[in-house]
């Protein structure tokens, strides 16, 4: 798919699979539908997630140029997107990504482990638990730090067949949220159910819900059927002009004259915050911790 427009959009998308776009080439399809409907020109910069972390050996040079290669990458993009993926590897990167966004107020957006990514972040930043992580890569955790979880009705010995795959229903219950608006919910509806793509054995873990809300984590969508499982999480726009994380894959129903909604968002916020960037000289100090204007 080729498509030029003079406005160029500069996207970050963080994961540990960049020297393979293909394993990527759903999310930058749908990346580039938004972009027709925007009418902006992609410049989708790859971003090594394992080199946005803190560990640098003593003396490898090498390795520290590209550490900084990758957080100027980072800092220059005018939206970032953690997609899906497995493994630890990479991990605090993907992280360190959330929080650099969250903090600087660039639009964000998370995809399956990118929004399990956000929750991890915001549970650390915002509940005090330093050592929130999931299941998946730590464990040996306690449950208060367990802040992503295995779903209870995976099995752990049988390793084929036993994700959560294909569509299913998610339940939109907040009228006044992003997501409400991203899918197009009537304002005189209280909820919307939508049907998305699916693909994960981890879960944010539901004690953990009440907890995030009240620090200010909004849970907008939930799994129609039980509505205990998580599947969509934002920020207020009055803290975040885009925060928006989802369990499921909304890339793989995204089509050039219909470009999934949530990636469609993160492209008109990418241009607002563009603009204004534009207008501003913004420096940034410290890999996602302070602004200087």
């Amino acid at each position: 798919l080729r498509y030029e427009s003079s406005d160029e959009v500069v996207v970050a998308l963080v994961g540990k699979y960049t020297t393979q776009q293909d394993s990527y080439l759903s999310v930058i399809s749908a990346l580039k539908h938004s972009c027709i409907a925007t009418n902006q020109r992609l410049k989708l910069l790859m971003v090594d997630s394992s080199l946005l972390e803190e560990e640098v050996e003593q003396g490898d040079s090498a390795l520290s140029d590209q550490r900084q290669h990758a957080w100027n990458q980072l800092r220059s993009a005018h939206a970032v997107l953690v997609p899906g993926g497995f493994g630890v590897r990479g991990i605090e990167g993907k992280v360190r990504a959330v929080s650099y966004a969250r903090q600087q107020k660039v639009p964000f957006l998370g995809v399956c482990l990118g929004m399990q990514a956000a929750v991890i972040e915001y549970s650390r930043a915002f509940l005090g638990r330093s050592r929130a992580n999931s299941k998946e890569f730590a464990p040996e955790i306690d449950e208060e730090d367990s802040a992503v979880i295995f779903m209870p009705e995976g099995s752990r010995d049988q390793m084929g067949g036993t994700m959560r795959l294909g569509a299913r229903r998610t339940l939109i219950r907040n009228a006044a949220s992003l997501a409400m608006q991203l899918y197009g919910g009537e304002s005189s509806r209280s909820t919307k159910v939508i049907s998305e793509r699916h693909r994960h054995r981890y879960e944010v873990n539901p004690t953990f819900v009440p907890l995030l809300e009240a620090a200010g984590l909004s849970f907008s969508g939930v799994d129609a059927e039980s509505q205990q499982r998580m599947e969509v999480i934002e920020l207020s726009t009055s803290v975040h002009p885009y925060f928006v994380g989802v369990q499921f894959h909304p890339e793989f129903q995204s089509r050039p004259q219909r470009p999934a909604p949530v990636f469609l968002g993160l492209l008109k916020a990418a241009l607002v915050y563009k603009n204004i960037a534009r207008n501003s000289k913004v420096l940034v100090t410290q890999p996602g911790i302070e602004v200087l204007k």
